[in-house]
Formats: structure tokens, C-alpha cells, sequence
């Protein structure tokens, strides 16, 4: 389960880290110095339940806690409905009493920290007792590991099981973000690899991870992986990698599965000329093909739409004033109900 939206969109100037849109500077960025947001912009698009043309209720913004360094993610944990904030260093912490706390999981030593490299993403089982945390290593690698949660809420680092790892040829488009449906499979957002333009057109190829979807099932050990394909992945038989779900991503730095609903919102960060929301029943995303490097937003980039091109729902021209994507929640609080249904991004 993640944060409540309320306090989510409190969060974005701080969510604003790791999807650099232009990198024609930042091919092979190592860098260890995070670019710092002046300015945040809350935009919302809407699902069918809102009438698009209804005016947007007013919002105010409460604060939630500071003293952070560099927040990246928070997410409520079901089990005890506690908010974890993690940190891009390789840092969790918790809100308890309206307090910040230590940290609850300190894997800095770990981590590697340069631009858009770090601890990235943070999931909980639906029962709250399993965490699931995606970093990169101090080689750049991204890794997937799961956690037991203790019963103070702690994150047992002695008890990390490495589910899957997957080298990055550069150091940005990492994705980062995990999401656990209700049957408990676990969802990884992958980055194509990083530079420009996906010199190596990753994102199209299923035969590999990176610029993809992936759907594993964490909780079941399967021959050789500490985890099982479900059966019905687009590539669980052969023909590609077979924890990919979904294909055709740039930089999915945030994406958003609405359990309400079913249907799967995914932020993919631009180039250089569009940032882009998706939006697709959760089902139907088995296989989709979201274009890039083929197509950017709406328009052609490097060929014609591959088939079964899944088009963005919405689209921003990409310029000094509306910079990279950080998407998003789609408002499920009963605070605010005149934003039911909405996504904020």
C-alpha cells in the first residue's frame, strides 16, 4: 500500500530527484551531487470518475516532517499503518507520534549515490510483515532485495534475500519504483539503461530487463530464483525475458497501481521534448508496448509505433517551465473527496 495521496502530493518537491529528462549532459553521469528543486508544481489529470472540466478544489499543504535528507519515496506500511520516508542515501525512516525516528534501515554502505543512483523504492507485502527495497550497489547495479519487518515496525537487515539484480550501463534512468498488488506479486519499474536516446534501443528489446515492467511472484522460490514467474507473463514461456510485463519505457521513475480500479498509471520521464502520463487497465498492460525510443509522447522519434503501441493519456512539452515527470497517485482519501479519482503527478 502506498502513502496516502494527502500526504503524497506534500511530498513532490522532494520526489524530484531522479528523472533528469535532457541528458545530453548526463549520458554518464557519476556525479554524487543531487540537482535541488526550487519549485513544485502540482498538476492533476483525471480518470473517468471526475468530470475533467470541473474545477479543482482548493488544496492546502500540511507538514508532514522535516529534518529529511534528499526523501525520494514514502510509503504506509498496511501491517501498522505507519509511514516509512526513504532516503536516496540508503536511509528509512518513520513517522511515529508525528516525530521523525531514526533510521529504521541504514544500508548507505551499500549504495551508490550519484545523480539518480541511490535507494530508490520501498514496498510492503499486503500483510505488512515483508519489505521489498530497490537500490543501486556501489557498482551501479540495480538490485532488488526483500526484508522482514519486525514487530516495532523495524526493517531487519539481516534477514535480505537478493530476489533479482540487474546491471546499468550508465548511471541514470534506474526507475527505481515497486508496487505489491493485493495477490501479493511484486511490480518493478526499469529504467532503458541510461545515456541518450537509448543508444542500444533497450527499451524494444525483449531480451532484456531494462526500459520494462516486471511482475514476479517475491513470496515463492522457483529452481534456481528466488522467486516464481507467473504463468501468464507475456514472456513466461519464452521469446524474452520472463519477468517482463510490460515494455517500452524510458525512465518510469514513479508509477501508480490503483487497486480500486485495477488499472496501472505509470509518469515515464522524456528526452527532450515531452513528458508523459499512462494509463491502462492492469490486465491489458500484459504485453503493451508504451514506444519508446521508438516514440516520445505522442510523436515519432527513432521509427514508426511498434505494435501494439499503447499512446501516453497525457503529454506536456518538456520546457524551462515544466521540467521532468514525477508521477504520481490517483486520490483515494475520503479528506478530499472532490478529488476521487484523480491523478496527481
Amino acid at each position: 500500500m502506498r502513502v496516502s495521496a494527502v500526504v503524497a502530493v506534500a511530498a513532490v518537491a522532494g520526489m524530484a530527484i531522479a528523472g533528469c529528462s535532457d541528458d545530453t549532459e548526463q549520458a554518464v553521469a557519476t556525479s554524487s551531487t543531487t540537482p535541488t528543486s526550487t519549485t513544485t508544481t502540482v498538476t492533476t489529470t483525471t480518470s473517468t470518475t471526475l468530470d475533467p472540466n470541473a474545477p479543482l478544489p482548493a488544496v492546502t499543504l500540511e507538514l508532514v516532517a522535516d529534518g529529511l535528507s534528499k526523501p525520494v519515496d514514502m510509503v504506509s506500511n498496511p501491517g501498522n499503518d505507519t509511514l516509512y520516508i526513504v532516503e536516496q542515501a540508503g536511509r528509512v525512516r518513520r513517522v511515529v507520534g508525528g516525530a521523525l525516528s531514526d533510521p529504521v534501515l541504514d544500508i548507505s554502505a551499500e549504495v551508490s549515490t550519484g545523480f539518480e543512483q541511490g535507494l530508490l523504492g520501498l514496498a510492503f507485502s499486503p500483510n505488512g510483515k515483508t519489505a521489498y527495497i530497490n537500490f543501486t550497489d556501489t557498482a551501479g547495479t540495480t538490485t532488488v532485495q526483500s526484508l522482514s519487518v519486525g514487530s516495532d515496525g523495524s526493517l531487519n537487515p539481516a534477514s535480505r534475500t537478493t530476489l533479482l539484480t540487474e546491471p546499468q550501463p550508465y548511471a541514470n534512468h534506474n526507475g527505481g519504483d515497486l508496487h505489491v498488488t493485493p495477490d501479493g506479486l511484486l511490480f518493478i519499474g526499469m529504467g532503458d539503461g541510461g545515456s541518450a536516446d537509448d543508444p542500444e534501443n533497450r527499451a524494444q528489446n525483449p531480451e532484456t530487463r531494462l526500459g520494462k515492467l516486471l511482475r514476479i511472484d517475491p513470496t515463492t522460490p522457483s529452481g534456481t530464483l528466488d522467486y516464481t514467474i507467473p504463468s501468464d507473463n507475456p514472456y513466461a514461456s519464452g521469446g524474452g525475458a520472463p519477468e517482463i510485463y510490460a515494455t517500452g519505457l524510458r525512465n518510469p521513475w514513479r508509477f501508480w497501481i490503483d487497486d480500486e480500479t485495477s488499472k496501472l498509471w505509470i509518469g515515464d520521464v522524456g528526452q527532450k521534448a515531452f513528458e508523459e502520463v499512462n494509463a491502462i487497465d492492469l490486465d491489458q498492460a500484459s504485453g503493451a508496448n508504451f514506444g519508446w525510443r521508438l516514440r516520445e509522447g505522442l510523436s515519432r522519434n527513432f521509427g514508426d509505433e511498434p505494435a501494439g503501441n499503447v499512446n501516453p493519456i497525457y503529454v506536456y512539452e518538456h520546457n524551462a517551465a515544466a521540467c521532468s515527470i514525477t508521477g504520481g497517485v490517483v486520490m483515494r482519501d475520503p479528506k478530499l473527496p472532490a478529488l476521487n479519482g484523480a491523478y496527481i503527478f
